[in-house]
């Protein structure tokens, strides 16, 4: 069985499912995402999520904390510090791509609508500490 270390641009992810989508899909399910785009053979072992704090609004500082928390509360093991890969294959996000990482990559594809469409979170997860984290209301 070979092991698949998934690593998520956040910036990029966000503002290709935004430019493409609008906030539609912001709620993603990262590990379910990843999951689907296994190939035969493959098991999951972790999805690595890189992003940086927003600072332009309260509000938006808000929706990431909350898509953050809901993350770690939905798949509590897939949010991991990164681990060497042997095999680098990129799935750039609607609208993005980086030359940079394609050359370095050993693949890459773009990651299509319906696969981020069947790969949202709950409406609605539980923290471990018995917190609601509710999709915010402008990503619908």
């Amino acid at each position: 069985m070979e092991r698949v270390i998934v690593l998520v641009d956040g910036f990029n992810t966000y503002y290709g499912l935004r430019s493409r989508f609008g906030r539609r899909y912001l709620w993603l399910d990262l590990q379910a995402l990843s999951a689907s785009l296994l190939k035969d053979g493959q098991e999951l072992r972790q999805v690595v999520y890189f992003t940086a704090r927003v600072r332009n609004s309260v509000e938006s500082v808000e929706r990431l904390s909350v898509y953050l928390d809901a993350l770690a509360a939905h798949c509590p093991n897939a949010l991991h510090r990164l681990c060497p890969a042997k095999r680098l294959i990129a799935a750039f996000p609607p609208g993005r791509t980086s030359a940079a990482v394609r050359s370095a990559a050993d693949g890459a594809f773009h990651v299509g609508q319906a696969k981020i469409r069947q790969a949202q979170l709950p409406e609605a997860v539980m923290s471990p500490h018995g917190v609601t984290l509710r999709r915010p209301a402008c990503w619908c």
